[in-house]
């Protein structure tokens, strides 16, 4: 009877080692666990980082190319540095109404993105010029208080004069508009190397409001 005891408390203590061994996995495999584990966070932590373009309404990528030595790192934030530094420029002076201060800060932007070699945010610079000037456009003509206008009067004579009041305004701040639309086929001539339907789409409605007004004045 009492070998009958101890060969149960043996059975016992053996099935209480392996249950110890299953719920606490072996140094070596926990450590190789937090390595990979670590790993996968560092990866995340260089995922390419996109910015918001608040012009554009797209994610804008501005991740660094890959550079062969220290000195061409340095050279290549620099741009870097002053791509951004005149793109953010370009956003204050279109928040407080300076059109041309913003186109100015556009051009430059573009003048440093293409010494990245990067032709697609060249091509956003160039679209986002059109913008800006578009918004100028609008400001200055009164344009949507005019179209309103035009849909609300229902008098033919009144109405009649109405246009034709429109399309002088219309035609003095023409310029805006053509200089607007020369960045805009050069935008359009780059975006044809790209796959980026966003900004294809908004190269096209651009000019499209640009033909538009164009063919308005002409009648």
């Amino acid at each position: 009877m009492r070998n009958i005891s101890i060969i149960i408390l043996l059975v016992a203590v053996l099935c209480f080692q392996c249950q110890q061994q299953k719920d606490h996995p072996a140094p070596a495999k926990k450590e190789a666990a937090q390595a990979q584990a670590k790993q996968q966070d560092t990866t995340k932590q260089y995922e390419p980082a996109q910015k918001q373009d608040t012009i554009t309404t797209r994610d804008e990528q501005e991740a660094p190319l890959p550079v062969s030595s220290k000195s061409e790192e340095s050279a290549t934030s620099k741009l870097w540095e002053k791509y951004r530094k005149f793109r953010e420029d370009s956003k204050k002076a279109f928040n407080n109404s300076k059109f041309q201060e913003a186109i100015t800060n556009l051009k430059l932007a573009a003048k440093y993105a293409r010494q990245l070699d990067r032709e697609d945010l060249v091509a956003w610079q160039y679209n986002n010029i059109a913008y800006y000037s578009i918004l100028e456009f609008k400001g200055i003509t009164n344009y949507d208080y005019r179209l309103h206008q035009l849909r609300s009067i229902k008098d033919p004579g009144r109405k009649e004069k109405y246009i034709e009041e429109t399309k002088d305004i219309f035609r003095k701040n023409l310029k805006i508009l053509t200089d607007a639309e020369e960045f805009l086929e050069k935008a359009y001539k780059i975006d044809e190397n790209y796959k980026d339907q966003n900004r294809t789409d908004k190269i096209y409605s651009n000019l499209k409001f640009i033909d538009w007004v164009k063919n308005f004045t002409k009648n």
